[in-house]
Order: structure tokens, then C-alpha cells, then sequence
């Protein structure tokens, strides 16, 4: 069975693939035949867009765009950790505090497509990684092993692991990507 192996960072996501009767470690290409694909979500007219198709909209629509929504999992809404980031980026879109099914979790308003939360809206990303590493393995894939930053919290940790859940993927193991880095490098090197 194939598993994918996914790079969310804050900013861009990539795929790579393990999959029988391929190269060991193959970096998936999306839609556009791009390796690096923005991690973005938008609503437009109801409609959901994400990666490269959802930053379309950044320029005449930013508040619709949602992007960096890695960095608001597992933090609380009272934190200003992510608010820094929020306008240290200048990030468009709305966050509101929790409602009484989410309390103390950053929510995302959607301009009209509603209110969701960082671990939705990371789910969506991780649908999209899923479909990503399907059309390159030419089969269903429900595994995958997941890159986080090192000085990710536990709580962060946990964030991911929900939203892969919501996404459908078993989770095999979160590994560093510092350690993903040197692990392709060890694999595309070759050894005198």
C-alpha cells in the first residue's frame, strides 16, 4: 500500500510518495505540475478552493483567503502568539474566540461560508495533500507520516493529529522535519 509523506509548512505543503513500483521516495506534483503548493483555503460563493486555486483570490479578495492555519492548531484563543503571526503576515481573514462546542480554540470566519477551526481548515489542506498523492499513486491512500516543525508543542501535535483524523488519514508518525530533510538528502546523495 502507498503512503504519502506530508510537509505542511506554515506557508507552502508538499507531497512525496512511497508507493510500490515507484522510485523510493517520490515528490508528488499537483494540478499545476508544481511540487511546492501554497497551503491556502477560500470561500467564494460558497465554493471551496485550496492550494494554488484558493490564492487566485488573494489579490482582489484577501479576507476569503485563509492561509497559515498550521500555526493557529493548538493555540488558545486568548494566546497572542497567534495574533503576532496573524499581523506579522498581514493576514486578511477574521478570527473570532470559540463558540460553546469550541471554546478556547481560535475560529476562522469565512466570510460567508461560516466559522471554522484551524484544525478544519488543516484538514482541508490535508484532503487536498491526500488527493494530491492519490492522482500520482493511482490508488486510495489512507497512510501517512506527517512533518512538523521541532519546536512544535504538544498541543500543536495534537492539533494535527485531529485534523488528520478529520481528514480521513491514519497517521503512521510525526516526525521532525529537520530529520525529513536529512533523510531525502541521504536518498538523492550519491556516495562516492
Amino acid at each position: 500500500a502507498a503512503v504519502i509523506g506530508i510537509d505542511a509548512g506554515g506557508e507552502f505543503l508538499k507531497v512525496s510518495l512511497v508507493a510500490p513500483g515507484r522510485v523510493p521516495i517520490g515528490i508528488a506534483v499537483n494540478e499545476i505540475s508544481k511540487r511546492k503548493t501554497t497551503a491556502a483555503v477560500s470561500f467564494y460563493n460558497a465554493e471551496r478552493q485550496v492550494g494554488e486555486s484558493a490564492m487566485d483570490f488573494m489579490p482582489r479578495s484577501p479576507e476569503i483567503v485563509v492561509t497559515r492555519a498550521r500555526d493557529a492548531l493548538g493555540v488558545s484563543s486568548t494566546s497572542k502568539r497567534f495574533e503576532k503571526i496573524k499581523e506579522d503576515s498581514k493576514l486578511a481573514y477574521k478570527t473570532v474566540h470559540g463558540d460553546a462546542t469550541r471554546k478556547d480554540t481560535i475560529v476562522i470566519d469565512a466570510k460567508n461560508a461560516g466559522k471554522y477551526s484551524a484544525e478544519e481548515l488543516f484538514a482541508m489542506t490535508l484532503e487536498y495533500a491526500m488527493k494530491v498523492g492519490e492522482d500520482q499513486g493511482r490508488g486510495k491512500i489512507r497512510d501517512a507520516v506527517i512533518a512538523v516543525p521541532p519546536f512544535a508543542s504538544q498541543a500543536q501535535r495534537r492539533g494535527i493529529l485531529d485534523a488528520a483524523k478529520v481528514a480521513g488519514l491514519n497517521v503512521l508518525a510525526l516526525k521532525s522535519d529537520l530529520s525529513c530533510a536529512a533523510l531525502q538528502w541521504g536518498i538523492d546523495k550519491e556516495f562516492a
